[in-house]
């Protein structure tokens, strides 16, 4: 082999060193972003499903009439605000049934930001869309309320379990409260 050919094998096999570097150096930086943008999508994805929870709690409060879902809405957008994430959430409040029980469903879609800008979105988008739904089942027992008058005049409202009086069967303590004191049922 002639002196000029080793000259011109080493200087293509310097190329192509330097450019398998750069593929190498790129694939890396992808890599770490892709891997960053995965952990900040699953902690803003943790937001989201917490917020739906406080909003299917506070939901199962409200009456089923045209002014829960604003409120609901309202909630939401103020919660995802305080923690970071945009706040123009779409909700969704249903009424539902689970296990013959009545319930609230609660869906919350918002669009969270990654970490690249829009002159990377060919590579990685610079929003996602998330959503969340959860559903909260009213409480069984519960059934209205009871406002017992004190004779100081003042109000105590109280959740009214059953109206005939007698006690479900759950085996939680049961309190009897008069005017001469309290004492435990059960």
């Amino acid at each position: 082999m002639s002196r000029q050919a080793i000259r011109k094998t080493k200087g293509a096999g310097i190329v192509e060193g330097v450019v398998g570097l750069v593929v190498l150096t790129i694939s890396t930086v992808l890599a770490v972003l892709l891997l960053l943008n995965a952990g900040g999508a699953a902690y803003d994805k943790e937001k989201i499903s917490l917020v739906a929870d406080q909003a299917a709690c506070y939901a199962i409060s409200l009456p089923s009439d045209a002014t829960r879902q604003p409120l609901v809405a309202a909630m939401v957008n103020q919660l995802l605000s305080s923690m970071g994430i945009s706040n123009n959430a779409i909700v969704d409040v249903q009424d539902v049934t689970a296990g013959g029980q009545a319930a609230v469903q609660v869906s919350v879609t918002t669009s969270c930001s990654t970490l690249l800008t829009g002159r990377f979105a060919s590579v990685m988008p610079s929003q996602i869309q998330m959503s969340d739904s959860t559903v909260v089942v009213r409480n069984a027992w519960y059934n209205g309320y009871m406002i017992e008058y004190l004779p100081s005049g003042q109000k105590l409202n109280q959740p009214l379990i059953n109206a005939t009086g007698a006690l479900p069967a759950d085996a939680l303590p049961a309190y009897n409260i008069s005017l001469v004191g309290m004492y435990k049922v059960r």
